[in-house]
Formats: structure tokens, sequence, C-alpha cells
């Protein structure tokens, strides 16, 4: 059944948050595929959301099949069949029982990660379960799990800049699940904050964080290696850190990749990283304004 041929479902019988997050996933597909949204957003004028979705979906993979696979395994990542036996005994279930038997710790575009507490002697796992294809030229489980052995090995050399990176354990292709089990690491999203309005901390320095952050992204771009992604969801703040711990941590890499310095060009660049930073942590800037000017009012 083509998108087009679709059920075309009533858009007042959606709720408000379905609707929301119908079209954040619109943007998001466009976002990716930025050289071709003039075109897609013609091909889906006059669709409602959801058909303007389903139609992007299928365009989005279409080209995805036609570019060439481009899998990325890095020596650093353990790959396992030999998943333990209380994940395994979990994750073969369909995916309703799964999500009905964790605890879901957030949530991005294809993925959703999940923490079950008791299905491995380490207590600080959470699991990566991708619930859609990547779109485009986003990284594949394999590929993403290896970006993010990478990315670990990286902020472990790097450790006097206070950036951390969750360290993963295994990937695996599960029956009814693909997943990455990696290291559960302290905080919450700057998008979170947001979203939820949580307090931001007086003590908590933005500047040193701004410092870091783009000290961190220095050296790793300056490795080769770029993560091309780091927005609100993607940067992990540690409000409430012990002094050896990080300030923040550093998530996702679906889109990461190596990039040897001679062959940047085009919308990858050696400053990406560095720019994005610098718009979260402006976001936070005001996010704290408004907080503060919020409260001198009552």
């Amino acid at each position: 059944m083509s998108p087009e041929s679709a059920p075309k479902f009533a858009v007042e019988s959606l709720s408000t948050e379905a609707l929301e997050d119908i079209n954040h996933r619109i943007d998001f597909i466009l976002e990716q595929h930025e050289p071709l949204r003039d075109k897609w957003e013609s091909l889906i004028e006059g669709l409602t959301p959801p058909n303007q979705l389903n139609r992007l979906e299928d365009l989005a993979r279409k080209r995805r099949e036609a570019l060439p696979p481009r899998p990325y395994i890095s020596e650093k990542l353990l790959i396992t069949k030999e998943v333990p036996e209380k994940a395994r005994l979990l994750f073969e279930k369909n995916f309703q029982e799964v999500i009905a038997g964790t605890q879901e710790v957030d949530r991005g575009y294809n993925g959703r990660i999940m923490e079950y507490p008791d299905a491995e002697d380490d207590k600080k796992v959470v699991y990566k379960i991708l619930i859609r294809h990547p779109i485009g030229e986003q990284n594949d489980l394999l590929s993403e799990a290896s970006y993010l052995a990478d990315l670990y090995a990286l902020s472990q050399k790097n450790k006097d800049l206070r950036i951390g990176v969750p360290q993963p354990f295994y990937c695996a292709t599960l029956t009814n699940a693909r997943l990455i089990a990696m290291q559960k690491v302290p905080g919450v999203s700057v998008e979170n904050v947001l979203k939820q309005k949580l307090p931001l901390p007086k003590e908590y320095d933005l500047a040193l964080l701004e410092e870091s952050l783009l000290a961190f992204v220095g050296r790793i771009n300056a490795a080769g290696f770029h993560h091309n992604d780091l927005r609100v969801g993607n940067v992990m703040l540690n409000l409430e850190r012990e002094d050896s711990e990080p300030l923040a941590h550093i998530v996702d890499t679906g889109n990461a990749k190596w990039i040897p310095s001679s062959k940047l060009k085009g919308e990858i660049d050696n400053t990406t990283d560095s720019v994005m930073i610098k718009k979260v942590v402006e976001t936070l800037r005001l996010y704290r304004e408004r907080q503060q000017t919020t409260e001198e009012q009552k």
C-alpha cells in the first residue's frame, strides 16, 4: 500500500501529543535531507500530517536503499550474540512485552533508551532499542555502536576536560529487538531540562560547561572524529555531580563519522560540532535568564 492510498486519518481524532510527535518526525526527516527539502515538501503538500509522515518515511527508505551500505566496525566494540540470559529472555519477547518490562529513560526519533535493572549484574546498564530504521545517511546499529565505542575511548584520553561519554558494552540483533547495551550515565538532557522546566542550579557554571565542551569537540575533531548531531537532546547535564564526575555527557552517535581533515567539505566541516555546542549553551543561558526573571517577579 502506497502512502497516498493509506487510510487518511482525521487530524481531529489525534491527541495534541500525537500530532506534535508526527510534526516533530516530519521536521526531523526534512532536516536530515536538507538538499531535498524543497522537492519533498512539494510532494507532501496537501496531505494530512499522518500521510505526510508516511510519504516522507517512504521517500527516506527508498533513498537509503539506493545508497551504498557503509558499515563501520570498531575494534573497540564488543559484538556478541551471547547476551546475558536475563536480558536475552526479556528482549526475545514481543515489543509490547519488552516495554511493559522496562522503564523508559529517554527517547529519540528512531530509538528508546530503556532501563531494566534486573537484566544484568551491573545495575548501571541501559539499552538503546532501535524502533525504526536509520534515515538517509544515519548510521546503522553496528556503526552507531562502533562510533560510540570510539568516542568513549577518546573521552577516556581527555578526562581532564570533564566531558563524559557512555561506555557501550555490546550490541546485538535479537528476534524482536536491535539494541545497544551501554553504561547509564548521571544527568538529564538539555532538551528535558527545557521541556520539563527543571531548575538550573545557580552553581552550575555555564561558562565552564561551554569551555569544556568546546575544548572536547576541538580535540575529537582534530583526531578526525565528528559527532554531527550535538543538539539539545544529545548533551546531558550532570547537575548534581560530585567534583570528580563529568560536567556533562555527550550521547547518540547516530550521525557520527571519522572524517580526515583532507576530506572535509560541504555540510560537514570542522566547525559543525562547535557551532552546535555554542547554540546549546546559548539556549541554556536564555533559559536561566527567564528562570531568574520569573523568580524575581514572585
